[in-house]
């Protein structure tokens, strides 16, 4: 028999940086959850923020950049078993700082296309797929 999760889903903010059609993606630390996987940089929405409050926070924690929050992107829901995500993602630009890896094993700058989605978080699936599909910030030869 099949368990169904029943809890609300947390709701977790999603950056993309883009820069001169790449955009900035993070490798997580190996002794956080689902080690080594690589994600957009964000985190959890405290109860008394906006998503852009929650983004612009984290980015600042994570990166030590202060970013301008754009438009939405896409939401995506997803289901780890032990807990359930609200990926929502935003457009970011950077208006203050250069990114560094406070707290991922790793920062890379990469052209959308030329990310393996088979070595992102399963929520940060759907969320490259659409910048890979994306015609916006594909690069030209």
């Amino acid at each position: 028999m099949t368990q169904v999760n029943t809890q609300a889903a947390i709701r977790v903010v999603a950056g993309v940086i883009e820069q001169a059609n790449q955009v900035l993606v993070a490798q997580r630390h190996p002794d956080k959850a689902y080690i080594s996987w690589w994600e957009f940089p964000g985190g959890k929405v405290e109860a008394d923020e906006s998503d852009q409050q929650a983004l612009a926070r984290e980015l600042k924690e994570e990166l030590g950049v202060t970013v301008a929050v754009g438009a939405p992107i896409v939401e995506t829901e997803y289901d780890y078993g032990d807990k359930r995500i609200l990926l929502c993602s935003y457009w970011c630009t950077l208006a203050k700082g250069e990114p560094e890896a406070l707290s991922h094993q790793a920062i890379h700058w990469s052209e959308p296309n030329r990310l393996d989605p088979a070595v992102f978080s399963a929520a940060d699936r759907p969320l490259l797929a659409k910048l890979q599909a994306d015609t916006q910030i594909v690069c030209e030869a």
